[in-house]
């Protein structure tokens, strides 16, 4: 009896083997992660997709052969090494989310976790890539900076654009957006405020135009301020020392009788720096270039980097395809006559064309290498032509207008 019960037991536990056997597999669900192995926020072989078809564009942009089908085979790994070896990198055909961000691409669309450098993981600060970036990046435009791309990646931009909130909701400005930061733009919370005594013009808070311009002039004076339009705490020491020199109350508060005394700075023809972002730029008027003696000035500032109208006026001539030398470019003519050439941008403000009146400050383009800069470093190549005749030197007028050269 106990036997032919084993016997039995033997044949049940065969036959449910059998059916589970027979009974087919469901497919595992469709993982995130690129194939072959590669780790998150990686394309290499086997990777499809939009963020793919983008990267093989801009690589056929750079004048590399490749087919633009959306799917990394092994042609769009040879033109990757192709690329990496002119720009001196590390030559894998793989490309990771810095190199890809690099080429002025978005890295948003790539699968995986943030990558941060240094601080708490709750932290976002300059060299992180990513998701949270990407929402960071997202919240800031949706709190009105304009000025900040969303790109996943935490470049000086961001950087800048994050310090301008900070300094707007009460925050120390100090580049690093942490949750504080972040749970203020979600609710839209300003943040504690201060009582303004009357009289004041500006103070703590204080946004704009007038804010950097003053920013400007205490530049000018010797004071190592960022002249970025945000009144934050730094301005305000700034102020209250300026305040002391002159002999009057040092409460860091901005009045119109303290703007009178301070006085303003002011160029021939330009009443604004081209770009509006940490930027660069020497006087390498005439320096030898291919073409001839360079006709301007060269401003070093970050892909993508907002460039602004220099002067009131209409749109002489602009391109949104890139045409010689100066790539995508447009000309500004102001009342006066005075030509102003804004070459190698990336891309052109939505809504101008010939004809339109632009004014002081607003956002004609962005920072590019188009043109004969393709493959070199991000900048703008900036010509003042007064009352629309040759080019002059243009260094004094930048110099003059400056708010923030720092090396970038």
């Amino acid at each position: 009896m106990r036997a032919r019960t084993s016997h039995g037991l033997a044949a049940a536990i065969l036959v449910a083997a059998v059916v589970v056997l027979a009974t087919p597999t469901p497919a595992p669900a469709q993982s995130a992660r690129p194939p072959n192995g590669a780790e998150a926020g990686v394309l290499g072989l086997g990777a499809r997709g939009p963020v793919v078809r983008s990267l093989q564009r801009e690589l056929r942009r750079r004048g590399l052969r490749v087919s633009v089908d959306g799917r990394y085979g092994p042609g769009t790994r040879r033109a990757v090494a192709r690329l990496q070896r002119r720009l001196g990198l590390r030559i894998n055909g793989i490309v990771d989310r810095p190199f890809l961000w690099s080429m002025g691409l978005s890295v948003c669309g790539l699968p995986g976790p943030t990558t941060a450098r240094g601080g708490p993981r709750s932290e976002l600060r300059l060299g992180a890539y990513g998701p949270r970036v990407c929402a960071l990046q997202r919240a800031l435009l949706r709190a009105g900076d304009d000025d900040v791309e969303v790109d996943g990646g935490y470049g000086p931009l961001t950087r800048a654009a994050v310090r301008r909130a900070q300094a707007r909701v009460g925050l120390r400005p100090s580049g690093v957006a942490d949750d504080r930061l972040l749970a203020r733009l979600r609710t839209g919370r300003p943040g504690p405020t201060r009582a303004v005594p009357p009289g004041t013009l500006l103070s703590v808070g204080s946004q704009g135009e007038a804010v950097r311009r003053l920013q400007a002039e205490l530049r000018r004076r010797g004071y190592p301020i960022s002249a970025d339009g945000t009144f934050g705490p730094q301005t305000r020491r700034a102020v209250a020392r300026v305040q002391r020199t002159l002999g009057v109350s040092a409460d860091g508060r901005v009045t119109a009788a303290l703007l009178r005394r301070l006085g303003t700075f002011r160029a021939r023809h330009l009443r604004a720096f081209p770009v509006r972002a940490p930027h660069s730029f020497s006087d390498d008027w005439r320096a030898p270039r291919h073409q001839g003696p360079h006709e301007g000035n060269d401003i070093i500032a970050p892909r993508g980097a907002t460039v602004v109208a220099v002067a009131p006026g209409v749109i002489d001539r602009m391109t949104r395809v890139e045409r010689g030398l100066g790539g995508i470019y447009l000309w500004l003519r102001d009342d006066a006559g005075t030509r102003y050439y804004y070459a190698h941008l990336s891309s052109i403000a939505p809504g101008l064309a010939v004809g339109s009146r632009v004014a002081v400050g607003q956002r004609i383009g962005a920072v590019g290498r188009t043109g004969d800069a393709r493959g070199g470093v991000f900048h703008l190549h900036f010509e003042l032509h007064p009352g629309g005749g040759a080019a002059v030197n243009p260094f004094a007028e930048l110099r003059a207008v400056d708010t923030v050269t720092v090396s970038v």
